[in-house]
């Protein structure tokens, strides 16, 4: 029997200048794997040039992908839905899930996330904002995954959600399979604590061979994660991690400087910063945190009052109908609900929840 190494979680650079020489050639030399996201690579136009400049990018125009630079081939790259920025800057993804894979058959990414809706509180302020785009994204990775296999294009899910609660209702809907890759968004900038709440309340449920990939953690986060068993793995199959803080990172250190910000300084501090979170990796002792979940994370009580314990159940169906495509996640849920709650008060004991 074969033994394999443990090896740790991988650091994807987040790369937004897929053509430029002397970065591409540090990532080549440090064999850094990288991650893209499909906003680069969209041809955008304006619907209505009329609109104040400000407004014109909820008027945005999709025209296509162009193609994937020749540049990257040979390197380890996977690809991004832009999920994130789709939505905080024109409320909506541009481009269908048929187009989305389509783009990604055109290039061999080592995995392509599909297309999923972002937690973050500009984007979902509330639990039911929360909740719709919990099954939105798993109605969306269906159709993600409808094509994906057409096309033999590696899809991964993506979970997403606030709460630990929220992404195991998230992987209860898309039911990840043993031995595979899933992602967990709304990750970026979050503390690390919540992180580990919400990754130590999945790992105790899931398969033990599914593997993670965090989107966007901060390098304060490798050290703490850096031997979870979910990120660790074989050189076949290990979880991931991914962040552009290197770029901003630059910027700000060049200005302190008062130096340009060519693409030959860019390249020396990307290799700079990979060495220090490989560092991060091997060799510095492993953050602890404090034991328990923070209060913010914890899930509501359940409601005691008939109203609104029906109200519950009748919200759960909802989303379960956006999950399955049934209705549209923009739906007026309360219209629904109060025509359907009266009809079912009969049905809850006003003691019992």
């Amino acid at each position: 029997m074969t033994h394999q190494i443990t090896m740790p979680p991988l650091v994807r650079i987040g790369l937004s200048e897929p053509t430029s020489k002397p970065i591409l050639n540090a990532i080549r030399r440090h064999r850094m794997p990288i991650l893209v996201s499909a906003n680069l690579f969209a041809c955008k136009g304006y619907s209505n040039l009329d609109l104040p400049k400000h407004l014109r990018s909820f008027g945005r125009t999709f025209n296509g992908f162009r193609p994937v630079p020749q540049e990257l081939l040979g390197l380890d790259v996977a690809l991004d839905s832009a999920g994130y920025v789709m939505w905080r800057r024109y409320g909506s993804f541009i481009w269908s899930p048929q187009a989305y894979i389509r783009f990604a058959a055109s290039f061999p990414f080592t995995w392509v996330a599909q297309m999923d809706y972002a937690c973050e509180p500009q984007l979902a302020p509330t639990e039911e904002a929360v909740r719709a785009r919990l099954a939105m994204t798993a109605n969306m990775y269906h159709w993600c995954k409808h094509y994906a296999d057409k096309h033999r294009v590696n899809l991964i899910p993506v979970l997403q959600g606030v709460r630990p609660d929220h992404y195991m209702i998230s992987a209860d809907y898309v039911e990840p399979e043993a031995g595979t890759l899933i992602g967990l968004g709304s990750f970026c900038r979050r503390p690390t604590r919540d992180m580990e709440a919400i990754i130590d309340r999945l790992d105790r449920t899931l398969d033990p061979s599914i593997k993670f990939h965090l989107f966007g953690v901060e390098s304060a986060a490798l050290s703490v994660f850096r031997d979870h068993p979910r990120l660790t793995g074989t050189a076949s199959l290990r979880g991931s991690v991914d962040s552009s803080a290197w770029n901003e990172s630059h910027r700000r250190y060049v200005h302190r400087r008062g130096e340009p910000a060519t693409a030959t300084s860019k390249a020396f501090y990307l290799t700079s910063w990979y060495a220090e979170q490989i560092e991060r990796l091997t060799s510095r002792p492993r953050r602890q945190l404090p034991p328990g979940i923070p209060p913010h994370l914890l899930p509501p009580g359940i409601p005691r009052c008939r109203v609104e314990r029906a109200y519950r159940d009748i919200i759960e169906e909802y989303y379960e109908l956006i999950a399955c495509g049934e209705i549209p996640g923009n739906a007026n849920i309360e219209a629904w609900a109060l025509t359907e709650i009266a009809d079912r008060l009969d049905q809850y004991d006003e003691t019992r929840a």
